[in-house]
C-alpha cells in the first residue's frame, strides 16, 4: 500500500510533527509520500528523506484556490501509485479529494481534522 499525505507546510508546529512522526512509523510498514503545497523547503524535509519519505512540492494555494484543483490533479497524474491520500489542509480537503479521485481513477480516501471522505 502506497500512502500520501498532503500537508500545506512541514515547518515545526503541532500539526507538523505529528505527521512526520505518523509518516517516519509508516513508513516502517508501507511506502509514503508527503505532498507539500508550498515550493519553499519546510524544516521537517531532511528528516523525512532520511527515512525514505518521498517529499513533492506543488504551487502554494491563492486565495481562492483557483489553481489548486489543476496542481493538485496535474500532480496525481504524474504519481497514480498512490492508494491512500490522508489531507490535513482544513477547508482545502474536498478539492483534494477530488484532484485525487478524478486523476487516480482508484478508490482515494481523504481526511482532515476529523471528517472522513470515501470517493468510489
Amino acid at each position: 500500500m502506497q500512502i500520501l499525505q498532503v500537508v500545506k507546510a512541514m515547518n515545526v508546529g503541532g500539526l507538523e510533527n505529528f505527521v512526520k512522526n505518523m509518516l517516519q512509523y509508516m513508513s516502517e510498514k508501507c511506502d509514503c509520500g508527503c505532498l507539500i503545497c508550498d515550493e519553499n523547503t519546510s524544516d521537517y524535509e531532511e528528516n523525512l528523506l532520511k527515512n525514505g519519505i518521498m517529499i513533492y512540492h506543488i504551487q502554494e494555494p491563492d486565495r481562492t484556490k483557483v489553481k489548486l484543483y489543476e496542481n493538485l490533479r496535474s500532480f496525481f497524474e504524474k504519481h497514480r501509485e498512490y492508494d491512500v491520500v490522508h489531507c490535513h489542509m482544513a477547508g482545502t480537503n474536498g478539492i483534494v479529494a477530488k484532484a485525487a479521485k478524478d486523476a487516480l481513477y482508484a478508490k482515494t480516501n481523504a481526511t482532515t481534522r476529523g471528517c472522513f471522505y470515501c470517493m468510489q
